[in-house]
């Protein structure tokens, strides 16, 4: 699922492109290896034999941007409505999280920044049951939901 992120989300949302580095150069997070300090569900590998899928991503927007907020609480909101379709536990974004259930409360960073609170990137981890399916139909229609929210034309889909 994090690959069809990748995948998807910049063509849709061109903001997300060239975020500066290699790791962000997309707009959201690619897996990393396994036993990356700090980064619990974004880590995948082999461990002891298995392999351990990395089951969160990030999506890199700004709060502080209207443009950027906008695009983050109508992918929150949309996202959480297909959260069973997509293989989503939960979503942290701008000081909010939602539940398995779906339900949203407030969300307490351990540390005072704008990373841990969410402010820059919507948080998204995916059950380890479902969230390796592929969904990719289920996240046009999100992105569809997304963009007709925004008043932002459909896009094309290869």
């Amino acid at each position: 699922m994090i690959s069809l992120l990748r995948q998807y989300l910049p063509k849709a949302f061109p903001v997300l492109m060239n975020r500066g580095n290699d790791q962000y150069r997309w707009g959201v997070s690619r897996p990393l290896k396994l036993g990356t300090p700090g980064r619990g569900g974004h880590c995948g590998g082999m461990e002891d034999g298995r392999l351990i899928k990395a089951k969160a991503a990030d999506v890199y927007l700004d709060a502080a941007r209207p443009y950027e907020k906008k695009l983050g609480d109508a992918l929150f909101r949309w996202l959480l409505l297909y959260r069973a379709s997509l293989g989503i536990d939960f979503i942290v974004w701008n000081n909010e999280k939602s539940t398995s259930a779906g339900t949203i409360r407030n969300y307490h960073a351990t540390e005072n920044t704008r990373s841990a609170r969410h402010e820059d990137h919507l948080h998204i981890e995916f059950k380890p049951q479902t969230g390796d399916r592929d969904h990719s139909d289920v996240l046009k229609v999100v992105i569809g939901e997304v963009k007709l929210a925004l008043g932002e034309p459909l896009p094309p889909y290869e």
